[in-house]
C-alpha cells in the first residue's frame, strides 16, 4: 500500500537526474527506489504495530465504539426528527383540506367582512376620538365663558369707577 502512496522509482529519477542509471542492477530497474520501497514497507509494519499497541493500552477500540454509539443515536434522532416533521407537515395539509368554507361564502366575502370588521373598529376609535375632543371644546368653552364673565364684571366696575370719577369731578368742578 505504501508504495502506491509514493513511487520510489520516480523519485530517486527525479533526484538523480541521468544519474539515476548508476542504481540500475540486473534484473532490477532501480536497485535504490527498490530499497526504498523495501524501508518504508518495514516503516510502515512498525508504525501499525506501535500503534495497535497504543490503541490497545488506550482503549481506543471502546472509545471508538461509544463515538459510533453516539452517532447512531445521533442518527436516530435525526430519523424521528424528519418523520415528525413530515408527519407534521401532512397534518397541516389534512387540516387544510378539512377546513372548507360554508355554501354560498367565497373568499371574497371573507375578505369583505373582514374590512368591514376592521372599519368598524376604526369607525369606534375615531368616534370615542371624537367625543374626547368635544368634551375638551366644552371644557375651553367653559373657560372662556367664566373668563367673559369675570371681563364683564370687571369692565361693568370700570364704568361704577368711571361714573364715580365724573360725579366727583362734576362736584369739584361745582365747588371751585
Amino acid at each position: 500500500e505504501s508504495r502506491k502512496a509514493f513511487d520510489t522509482i520516480s523519485a530517486v529519477k527525479e533526484c538523480y537526474g541521468d544519474d539515476a542509471s548508476l542504481f540500475e542492477n540486473a534484473g532490477t530497474e532501480n536497485m535504490l527506489g527498490e530499497v526504498m520501497d523495501g524501508m518504508v514497507e518495514g516503516v510502515n509494519e512498525r508504525v501499525k504495530e506501535e500503534m495497535m499497541k497504543v490503541f490497545a493500552t488506550k482503549n481506543v477500540e471502546e472509545k471508538l465504539r461509544k463515538v459510533e454509539n453516539i452517532i447512531i443515536a445521533f442518527d436516530n434522532l435525526e430519523a424521528q426528527e424528519k418523520k415528525q416533521e413530515a408527519n407534521d407537515r401532512q397534518s397541516a395539509r389534512n387540516a387544510l383540506h378539512s377546513t372548507k368554507l360554508p355554501d354560498g361564502v367565497s373568499p371574497s366575502d371573507i375578505v369583505s367582512y373582514h374590512a368591514h370588521t376592521t372599519m368598524k373598529e376604526e369607525q369606534n376609535k375615531l368616534l370615542a376620538e371624537i367625543s374626547e375632543i368635544e368634551g375638551e371644546i366644552q371644557q375651553m368653552e367653559e373657560q372662556l365663558e367664566k373668563g367673559n364673565s369675570a371681563i364683564e364684571k370687571q369692565m361693568k366696575n370700570i364704568n361704577e369707577v368711571g361714573t364715580e370719577l365724573e360725579r366727583t369731578a362734576d362736584v369739584c368742578s361745582m365747588v371751585a
